[in-house]
C-alpha cells in the first residue's frame, strides 16, 4: 500500500469484504489503480473536455475507454497481463466492446 508517496510494510490481509461493504468500491478502485498503472494506458482513452480518460469505474466494474477499435485488443491484453500480476483475471464472460 502506498501512502503519499512512501509504500508501507506489506501485511497480510485476515478478512474478506461482506458484499454491501462502503469499503469495498475504495479497495477495488485502489486495486485497479495499480493495474492500470503497471498497464500504462495512461496516455491511450477517450478525450473528455481536454483530459484523456483511459478508464472509468464504478464500484466492482470497470470500463477500458478507446476511441478506436483498432488498439483495443492490445489494450485489454495489456490490462489482463497487468492483472495477472496482482492475481486478477479479466472476466471473459463478462467483456463486451461497444
Amino acid at each position: 500500500m502506498r501512502w503519499t508517496v512512501e509504500h508501507c510494510e506489506y501485511f497480510n490481509v485476515s478478512k474478506e469484504v461482506r458484499q454491501g461493504c462502503k469499503l469495498s468500491p475504495q479497495l477495488f478502485s485502489l486495486c485497479t489503480e495499480e493495474i492500470i498503472r503497471v498497464a500504462d494506458i495512461g496516455d491511450r482513452g477517450v478525450k473528455i473536455g481536454g483530459r484523456i480518460l483511459p478508464d472509468l469505474r464504478y464500484t466492482d466494474d470497470t470500463a477500458i475507454t478507446m476511441g478506436d477499435t483498432t488498439g483495443s485488443r492490445r489494450l485489454l491484453y495489456r490490462v489482463n497481463s497487468s492483472g495477472k500480476v496482482e492475481s486478477v483475471e479479466l472476466n471473459a464472460k463478462k467483456k463486451s466492446c461497444i
